[in-house]
């Protein structure tokens, strides 16, 4: 889907008169506020180690 929209809109952005620079910039600025955003945001990773990990029990059947 993205491999239609994106270059529809880049030619869009290019006839109303953006230069290739502005649309460039505007879609890098865009990327880097995602990524920021998703830095504050905070995300917890939650990983299982060894000393927390259990057996599993055998059901009863």
């Amino acid at each position: 889907m993205g491999a239609i929209i994106a270059p529809t809109a880049a030619g869009w952005l290019l006839d109303a008169g953006w230069t290739p620079r502005t649309l460039y910039v505007t879609t890098g600025a865009v990327f880097c506020a995602a990524g920021l955003l998703l830095l504050a945001m905070g995300g917890k990773q939650s990983t299982v180690t060894a000393a927390h990990a259990t057996e599993p029990t055998p059901s009863s059947s």
